[in-house]
């Protein structure tokens, strides 16, 4: 039994010396790189991936450039505001509900821009808009809502 015990503990020491043969072949990596996407997808093209469906919103019609005519005959005077001697008048689109502001005679949409073919005048309970490209005029009274 005592000659069995010290040969088990010879081995015990020579094993310490023996050199193991795994290799290790990838860095270590954190959470965020394992989780990263290889390729980062732009969510507004369609996905080539068979099942994945767009929930909310159609793709097709979103990538689709937009190209609408704006036309005078679409808008809808909400309100005017006078502010000292300064005044604006809010417009609504009446086909996808979009506000504009008249504002020293020029439209301008919720992003700031001035819609370059439209002009318009802001009077006491009216405003008149015209295009001037196809010289068209429309006098919005603020009060069409109340008689209809």
């Amino acid at each position: 039994m005592k000659i069995f015990l010290f040969l088990f503990f010879c081995n015990f020491l020579d094993a310490q010396y023996i050199k193991s043969d795994v290799v290790i072949s990838t860095t270590n990596v954190s959470v965020k790189e394992i989780y990263a996407p290889y390729v980062k997808r732009n969510p507004m093209v369609q996905s080539k991936v068979y099942g994945s469906k767009t929930l909310k919103y159609s793709i097709v019609n979103s990538t689709s450039p937009i190209k609408q005519e704006m036309s005078i005959k679409k808008f809808k005077l909400s309100g005017i505001i006078k502010y000292n001697d300064y005044r604006e008048a809010l417009l609504k689109d009446t086909m996808n509900d979009t506000a504009y502001i008249l504002r020293n005679g020029m439209l301008y949409d919720n992003k700031k821009k001035v819609l370059k073919n439209i002009r318009g005048d802001i009077r006491e309970k009216s405003v008149l808009l015209y295009d001037i490209i196809s010289k068209d005029e429309i006098n919005l009274l603020i009060d069409e809502d109340k008689k209809e």
